[in-house]
């Protein structure tokens, strides 16, 4: 069994179980629930019988699941396995109920439902496994792979990988050697590289392993597998399944029908031991939340009484391969930090020198860990100039998640702890977790730990800091063009617009939190990355606001201009829109045409950025359009639905004018009534798609 096989096997093993452990207490609890029945019951001989089920199961893999092949199994076929598993499993539970003379303890209804519910979830769990949940783990997770070889070895490799079911890998770039393609585009996957630069890109790109497609193995091959080796990168030769023999086996590998010799820079953790790991990261990090969570109340109320502003920075860290992401810390100067500095006064807050005093200030990395970006324990998170002249021998090293402790923040010279490191992903274990973490406790209690708050550090946080003023600083435009109206009835009108603002956003986002939660699980199954997308837009006044809505584009799309065609390039730029968007995913689609990527929208208007009705809220770009009226725009609070949306809402557009007129004449004669006219007016809008796109 190779071993893409044996992880189908594990995944397959992972949903029978929670399958039919769903399906045995569920059909307890439908049985003897008050409605229905409500007769006393042994409740130690149902968990009894719930563990007799479990070891039958694992019995029933060793003696007839081992070679189960979950992907190769028509939807016809994976029922009747699934009919057969649980037959089984029932002459299991009735078996021992017989032999230990325990029938009476046991409702015939019971089993009934028992089988029903298990035969529905086991048939539904791994349907959804073969169809989804491989699927958008390879795009969401899938280890990133360059495929170098001629023109002819690629093609034939990357139709083999593209016709497998093999979830473990995502193409991400092609490197071809005898002919100069490079930004060209094979199978929909982009030429990145030639012969000429192919080092060079394998050390820029961060790629997890590399495809070595070969006719013969040589010492050609073996010269350019070794260098990439040595840059930290896993290598996969291909070799004819003709030469193979079984002694080799422990080297053989298969990725999709391409048989494969692999090299390896470093001995890896293995999977069994990288679930416990992570297992270990998810259960300690939400153990720390609490402590996180004091911390950033403590943190708010500090940011209210002596500077105001952002609890948290993120700075950007390269982690496992080359990976960057963003990470999280406390903010520890003040708003005003650059001119204090230039006053020779001290630019951090009380509470950001008791943090960094305390080390606290790294507390919110827990929430790079319980994302999956770093680890507890791990390498260091490294600065991209940091990454870039790292050697060959510490490069190697990063093939896990950085760590937010680790030998690195012990005292250790750097030939040293490439050693330590290596001889820790090699021989890890839970004990050397804990024990670093337990070590690092104990230096900073007894106040000897290593870390240096280094010029570099302040100026990073510095950079970060005045990012966030920049944000702020409202839209620059000419006040003096436009006056708003102010009088008794305007400020009344406005007081009761607000607290319904208040009031519906808040009962929406208690009653559609059902909606949103599901919403959010299927953005994410669609390509993996983050629900949510935050937009910066021009708010009431020119001030700059995030709007939030759910992702509707994939996550990985290319430049405009390799993905649109001339005429969605020039509507993009007259409209900020464009029609039939190629890179919208299919629940993206949904989620515009039903306006119901807008919904996170509703906790901007709770938080007060947005109202439910005003004009819509545009982008800096947007501003010129209006001219010498943008002032007049800007002096009312941009809304969730609006005239324009309720009434036209794609079809009138900037170009015709017809869009500008809309939103100035609401500005116009905004009132009560006319909100709540736009609002019944949305509903119908909505449910007819009209102008939608």
């Amino acid at each position: 069994m190779n071993n893409l096989s044996k992880y189908n096997l594990y995944y397959q093993y992972i949903v029978d179980l929670l399958a039919i452990t769903i399906s045995f207490w569920l059909a307890k609890a439908i049985k003897f629930s008050p409605i229905l029945d409500g007769v006393n019951y042994n409740q130690q001989a149902y968990i009894t019988l719930y563990f007799v089920m479990i070891v039958g199961y694992f019995a029933l893999i060793i003696i007839m699941l081992h070679n189960d092949t979950l992907f190769s199994r028509s939807k016809i076929q994976e029922l009747g396995e699934c009919i057969k598993i649980v037959f089984l499993l029932l002459l299991v539970m009735l078996g021992f109920a017989f032999f230990t003379k325990t029938s009476i303890a046991y409702s015939r209804s019971f089993f009934i439902l028992f089988v029903g519910f298990s035969v529905i979830f086991l048939f539904v769990f791994r349907n959804f496994l073969k169809s989804r949940f491989f699927f958008r783990y390879q795009l969401s997770h899938g280890r990133k792979l360059i495929i170098v070889g001629s023109l002819r070895l690629v093609k034939s490799a990357l139709e083999k990988l593209k016709n497998t079911d093999d979830w473990r890998y995502t193409v991400s770039g092609l490197i071809v050697t005898d002919q100069n393609l490079k930004d060209s585009f094979i199978d929909n996957v982009k030429v990145i590289g030639s012969y000429e630069d192919y080092m060079e890109i394998i050390k820029s790109e961060a790629v997890d392993d590399v495809f070595l497609a070969a006719d013969v193995i040589d010492r050609s091959v073996f010269r350019v597998a070794s260098e990439i080796c040595e840059e930290g990168k896993t290598v996969h030769v291909q070799v004819d399944d003709f030469n193979l023999m079984q002694n080799y086996h422990d080297i053989v590998n298969r990725i999709g029908e391409c048989t494969v010799l692999t090299y390896l820079p470093i001995i890896p953790i293995p999977k069994r031991s990288a679930a416990l790991k992570r297992l270990f990261d998810i259960v300690l990090g939400l153990c720390l939340l609490p402590a996180l969570l004091i911390l950033c109340v403590l943190s708010l109320i500090d940011s209210i009484f002596e500077t105001h502003g952002r609890i948290l920075v993120h700075l950007i860290r390269i982690s496992r391969n080359g990976m960057n992401f963003r990470q999280y810390r406390f903010r520890t100067m003040r708003i005003d930090a650059q001119e204090r500095i230039k006053a020779h006064k001290s630019p951090y807050t009380k509470f950001g020198l008791f943090l960094l005093w305390t080390h606290l200030d790294g507390m919110p990395m827990i929430l790079n860990v319980l994302a999956g970006e770093m680890s507890f324990v791990g390498p260091k998170a490294l600065k991209p100039v940091e990454y870039i002249h790292l050697s060959a021998k510490e490069r190697t090293n990063l093939n896990v998640q950085a760590g937010v402790v680790g030998y690195w923040s012990c005292k250790y010279s750097d030939k040293e702890l490439i050693h330590i490191e290596r001889d820790y992903i090699e021989s890890w274990n839970l004990g050397k977790d804990l024990l670093i973490i337990l070590k690092m406790i104990g230096r900073y209690i007894t106040f000897r730990s290593t870390r240096k708050y280094t010029k570099e550090n302040q100026n990073e946080e510095l950079h970060r800091i005045q990012r966030y003023v920049e944000f702020k600083q409202p839209l620059p435009y000419d006040h003096s063009l436009y006056h708003a109206r102010h009088s008794f009835k305007e400020s009344f009108y406005l007081f009761i617009k607000r607290t319904f603002d208040i009031v519906l956003s808040a009962i929406a986002i208690v009653i559609l939190s059902p909606l949103l939660l599901v919403l959010m699980i299927l953005v994410v199954l669609n390509d993996g990355g983050s629900p949510f997308y935050g937009h910066e837009r021009i708010g009431k006044n020119g001030k700059r606001i995030k709007v939030y809505k759910f992702r509707s584009m994939r996550n990985d799309f290319e430049d405009l201009r390799e993905v649109l065609t001339e005429e969605q390039l020039h509507e993009y730029q007259t409209e900020f829109k464009i029609t039939d968007d190629p890179r919208i995913t299919k629940i993206g689609g949904f989620l515009r045409r039903t306006s119901l990527d807008e919904l996170p929208q509703l906790f901007n208007i709770l938080g007060g950025s947005l109202s439910i009705v005003g004009p819509r809220p545009i982008v800096e770009k947007e501003t010129k359009i209006y001219g010498d009226q943008i002032g007049k725009l800007l002096s009312v609070k941009p809304g969730l639905t609006g005239y324009w949306q309720a009434y036209a809402r794609n079809n009138a557009t900037y170009e015709s004018g017809e869009r500008q007129k809309m939103e100035l004449y609401y500005v116009d004669h905004h009132s009560l009534g006319f909100d709540i006219k736009i609002i019944f007016h949305t509903f119908r809008s909505v449910a007819k798609e009209e102008g939608a796109k």
